[in-house]
Formats: structure tokens, C-alpha cells, sequence
């Protein structure tokens, strides 16, 4: 694993490995995160998007990105 950056309040997760990334957001609320791929290979819901650097991840989604 190369990277893994959490903020238990606002209850997020980001794990990058070998060219990918898994970003997952555990709150009852949107977060956007910052990545560094740009393509979203499997999103656990509708709403996951990518945008400049940028993933939005509704509320309890994932996103594993290339």
C-alpha cells in the first residue's frame, strides 16, 4: 500500500496501491475527495463521479479508481 489517509470525524477512507485508488466515504453526508486517477472502474452507487482531481461520493459509497 502506498498511501492510506483517513478523517475518522468526517468519516472518510482513501487507500492508493499500484495505480489505483479505493475512496470510500462511511458518512450520512456528500464528501468529495481528492485523487489522482481518472477513471472510475467500480462505484458502489449512482452519484459517484469524478470531477478535476475530484471524486464526489454520496452518502455510504465507494469508488475504486484508475
Amino acid at each position: 500500500t502506498r498511501a492510506i489517509e483517513f478523517d475518522e470525524e468526517a468519516r472518510w477512507l482513501t487507500i492508493r496501491r499500484a495505480g489505483h485508488e479505493l475512496l470510500c466515504n462511511f458518512s450520512p453526508t456528500e464528501v468529495r475527495l481528492a485523487c489522482e486517477g481518472s477513471r472510475i472502474e467500480l462505484a458502489t452507487a449512482a452519484g459517484v463521479a469524478l470531477e478535476k482531481r475530484t471524486v464526489r461520493l454520496p452518502a455510504m459509497t465507494g469508488a475504486l479508481i484508475r
